[in-house]
């Protein structure tokens, strides 16, 4: 694991605030995918609302490398851990880097993507979220994944190749299973946030906001499975609809 060197700036983050935190970043952002992993300030301001939260069981939706993955278990030693993920590739690698004492608390779980639109939120968006994997009791929900992922689109009577990247709808699904007071967090994933901030209001308390994240809440209010009790906090959509425009 590299050493952390306290004159040294990441971007904008001077390391040596959390020597802990920032070797275990630095051990997944040293590998050739280390692009791919959450910033540094992003891993240490996770720990401190996990610090803060103390959460039971966690829901990673969106394992990448790894990185947050072994920050979560770092930080809650008591805490089971299921991340779920789409690319063989990256729960290798996170298998690989993350230290084995930890992965003693981690189930991975590789789980394909789909692409749904649920009328009740918005006619004409469409989600990614991960579908197949099982749900437990969790009170920490991370949300970073499904990244975009190759697929085809037939025009006219062909098919042809495409990249599916679209805002990341994981929570809506699991709206109706959360229970009250369960935590959201966004790690980036701003597209994700603005439609969440616009849709689900009546639904998740917007805890706090930043460039980099976002923490959502589930209030008590109940959704059933099929949203056909779903009410819409989006006042053009709710207008929409009642002028009769996404009627047939």
């Amino acid at each position: 694991m590299s050493s952390i060197d306290s004159n040294k700036q990441v971007g904008e983050y001077q390391l040596g605030k959390n020597h802990i935190i920032e070797n275990l970043w630095l051990l997944f952002h040293s590998v050739e995918q280390g692009q791919w992993i959450m910033k540094v300030s992003n891993a240490v301001r996770l720990h401190e609302k996990l610090k803060e939260l103390n959460p039971k069981h966690i829901l990673e939706l969106g394992t990448g490398i790894g990185c947050s993955t072994a920050i979560m278990a770092m930080t809650c030693p008591e805490t089971r851990i299921y991340s779920v993920e789409q690319n063989q590739k990256c729960i290798d690698i996170a298998k690989k880097l993350i230290p084995e004492s930890l992965q003693e608390r981690i189930t991975f779980r590789k789980a394909t993507p789909e692409v749904v639109t649920i009328p009740q939120v918005n006619p004409l968006v469409q989600w990614s979220m991960y579908k197949e994997f099982d749900w437990i009791d969790y009170d920490f929900i991370l949300v970073d994944g499904p990244c975009g992922w190759k697929t085809k689109v037939k025009v006219g009577d062909k098919y042809w190749d495409t990249f599916a990247e679209l805002p990341n709808g994981d929570i809506i699904n699991l709206l109706p299973k959360m229970r009250e007071g369960t935590i959201i967090y966004v790690d980036g994933r701003k597209h994700a946030t603005i439609l969440y901030n616009r849709h689900l209001q009546n639904y998740l308390e917007h805890v706090e906001e930043d460039r980099g994240y976002a923490v959502y809440r589930r209030n008590g209010k109940q959704l059933n499975n099929d949203f056909s009790n779903y009410e819409n906090s989006d006042t053009a959509v709710i207008s929409l609809a009642k002028g009769g425009f996404f009627n047939e």
